[in-house]
């Protein structure tokens, strides 16, 4: 448009001979009214700025570039990002865009392979990914911390060591005395064998050593074992108790996965979100157990900041893009959060427009 054409138009703008409006689709919570103009229209303005998204800034090159242009925010019904769902019906702000209610969508839209076959965007003006938002980890108690060296396993099969090893050796030297057909030249009472062994166990020295090699022998292999173990445990041991005690935390899509069938986690996830519809649609894998512990009567919250809080209120792990979440856990207090540190599914950002609309590579020259 050459600059007469614009300052003509600009002329009958002004004057009211002339208007051409578009309709912006935004979440209402990103919008604010301003006032009124001499003509009584609403005007709107995003206050996406502070998301570090520059709608504003975009708005404001947008006049730059046709300022004949007038603009009117519209608020999707049900406050919905957008989905297609399966009776080929569209929510949200993907559904006014696709039906020509709005001519531009903007927002932190997702761009998935079900948004483009109603709508275009424009190329993607920010990349980001999705992480895991829980609770920070707790304290754990420590009052068994003296049995975490080992496992249960490990302390039965020690529990079991100690008490063979008496009754083994009482068996070996009444064997051995009806084998050289000798006399008992020394007694050794079960309950003596068996105090030694356990005594062993603890690395204390054994008053009084057999004199037979054959027991000498069992005795001092037992010693290797419990010197071993001692120093497995005290080694183990120092190392439990100078780490943070602290319950494990939740890093990864796996990590959850394990939390929801062993310590009654919930996964949360805003409904109409391309985060959704990756877990729904996948036929396999991580995405696809995730989504089949997912409750759809109770599990889902209808925004970030509600899913946020709730992950404050107990074995909660809420799915939410990195920005977004880095904004809402600085509100409500950082240190009262986790948030995973392996990332997962990358999302790109557009603007949506309408198919075949020539705003779409106006907005792509900018």
């Amino acid at each position: 448009m050459s600059v007469v054409r614009r300052r003509e138009r600009k002329e009958k703008l002004r004057k009211g001979e002339e208007q051409e409006e578009v309709a912006v689709a935004l979440k209402k919570s990103f919008v604010e009214k301003k006032g009124e103009e001499g003509n009584g229209r609403e005007v709107w303005v995003a206050l996406a700025v502070r998301q570090g998204l520059g709608i504003y800034r975009l708005y404001s090159t947008f006049l730059e570039v046709d300022n004949t242009l007038t603009y009117s925010v519209v608020v999707p019904e049900d406050g919905q990002w957008g989905k297609v769902l399966d009776n080929g019906t569209v929510t949200g702000m993907i559904g006014m865009v696709a039906s020509h209610r709005a001519q531009l969508a903007i927002n932190e839209i997702t761009i998935n392979d079900l948004r483009e076959d109603v709508v275009d965007f424009t190329f993607p003006y920010y990349l980001e990914s999705t992480v895991i938002v829980t609770q920070a980890p707790a304290a754990r108690n420590r009052a068994f911390a003296v049995l975490s060296p080992f496992t249960l396993r490990v302390w039965m099969l020690v529990v079991a060591s100690t008490l063979t090893v008496g009754p083994a050796l009482a068996c070996i030297n009444r064997a051995r005395n009806r084998l050289l057909k000798t006399q008992v030249t020394s007694v050794h009472p079960l309950s003596h064998l068996s105090f030694n062994a356990f005594r062993s166990l603890l690395n204390q020295s054994s008053p009084r050593v057999p004199g037979e090699w054959p027991l000498r022998m069992v005795v001092y292999s037992w010693s290797l074992f419990c010197i071993t173990i001692y120093a497995m445990y005290a080694g183990t041991l120092t190392a439990e108790l100078a780490r943070p005690a602290h319950e494990a935390s939740i890093n990864s899509l796996v990590d959850l996965l394990r939390a929801i069938h062993t310590r009654g986690y919930k996964m949360g996830l805003v409904e109409g979100t391309s985060v959704e519809g990756i877990l729904k649609e996948a036929e396999s894998g991580i995405y696809w157990k995730l989504w089949d512990t997912f409750n759809t009567q109770t599990d889902y919250v209808n925004r970030s900041r509600a899913g946020v809080s709730k992950v404050l209120t107990g074995p909660y792990a809420f799915l939410i893009a990195q920005l977004s979440s880095e904004m809402l856990t600085e509100r409500l207090g950082r240190q009262r959060f986790h948030m995973g540190r392996e990332h997962f599914y990358p999302q790109s950002y557009g603007i949506a427009c309408t198919t075949g609309s020539p705003l779409t590579a106006v907005l792509e020259r900018m």
